[in-house]
């Protein structure tokens, strides 16, 4: 039986997805923490979609898009995914 995921996995998948999807950014991707700004990634509204097709096909989730624009913060996505996943959300 696998682990269950945690907020930090979560953290790691998104640095990952960043990394795929803006390959520039590596070394950005890897400083972002939970009280980084979602603006703060420097990536486009595409790039942003695209990074959470990322996580999606990771973890086998679907991540309401009305969802995803209130979210401000790293944490707030964590958050909205770790609910997906654990069956909260």
């Amino acid at each position: 039986m696998s682990e269950p995921l945690t907020r930090q996995g979560i953290l790691q998948i998104l640095r990952d997805g960043l990394r795929e999807v803006a390959p520039d950014k590596a070394a950005a991707a890897a400083k972002v923490q939970m009280e980084t700004e979602l603006t703060a990634l420097g990536v486009d509204s595409v790039g942003t979609m695209e990074m959470i097709a990322y996580v999606e096909d990771r973890l086998g989730i679907i991540v309401a898009d009305e969802r995803l624009a209130q979210g401000r913060y790293v944490s707030d996505l964590v958050e909205l995914i770790h609910a997906q996943v654990t069956g909260h959300g």
